[in-house]
């Protein structure tokens, strides 16, 4: 799925989340992308943060976290996305 909630009301997002989630309950793999990180965070188990076509991290949620902890603590994606992609703008 790509970006599937761009753009679309809250009872939409959540309709589609909701499935997204019952998907993955029954065993199915969704690749799913998004520039929502709370939206990663709630529904996947494994995540790539690919930049201008190079894979720049990779790995289990938590074991990304982990890798830019801070001391006691652990970023949000937001913030690691931004640290492995930079923070200027984009074309």
């Amino acid at each position: 799925m790509d970006e599937p909630t761009v753009g679309i009301d809250l009872q939409s997002r959540n309709y589609i989340l909701e499935g997204i989630k019952k998907l993955k309950k029954a065993g199915t793999t969704v690749i799913y992308t998004s520039h929502y990180m709370e939206e990663v965070e709630e529904i996947c188990d494994r995540i790539l943060i690919v930049d201008h076509g190079n894979i720049v991290e990779g790995g289990s949620i938590k074991e990304i976290k982990e890798r830019y902890k801070k001391e006691e603590t652990l970023p949000s994606l937001e913030v690691i996305f931004l640290l492995v992609t930079g923070k200027e703008l984009r074309d």
